[in-house]
């Protein structure tokens, strides 16, 4: 069985539930990819979920940058600590859902985006937890 077909993107749908049917060759190049994209299924949700997380850590820094604008006269240097540490998660989570959104569009991992948002997300930990001042016997 011959088929004459042009080049194009076509979409194949394959089912051979019994054991002795028919074999099947295909030739030329093919890539399976899920309908929605190339994500594996298991991060799909994580996508979005960063994408949500990137809008709640943006809001909540021009609020909190806004506030301490509005009120730089009695700011104490906690405060710009507190800044820097949501700043650095919103890159986190910025570099994070750029990275799975180009994943999943291309099928390959953008390289930067992938280690400036594990690198900014270490960092960002370290540097919350080694704060010099903060009492931690209140």
């Amino acid at each position: 069985m011959d088929f004459k077909t042009e080049d194009g993107r076509y979409v194949m749908i394959i089912a051979n539930c019994n054991d002795f049917g028919r074999d099947l060759e295909v030739t030329g190049s093919y890539e399976f990819v899920s309908k929605h994209g190339h994500l594996p299924g298991e991060l799909f949700g994580e996508m979005y979920f960063f994408a949500a997380i990137t809008l709640v850590y943006f809001g909540l820094f021009i609020w909190y940058g806004s506030s301490m604008q509005l009120h730089s006269e009695s700011r104490i240097p906690v405060q710009q600590w507190i800044i820097l540490s949501i700043g650095l998660g919103l890159l986190e989570c910025f570099f994070k859902t750029g990275d799975y959104f180009v994943w999943n569009e291309d099928g390959t991992r953008v390289w930067y985006a992938m280690y400036v948002g594990k690198y900014v997300g270490t960092h960002s930990y370290w540097s919350v937890l080694s704060y010099p001042n903060i009492p931690f016997n209140l």
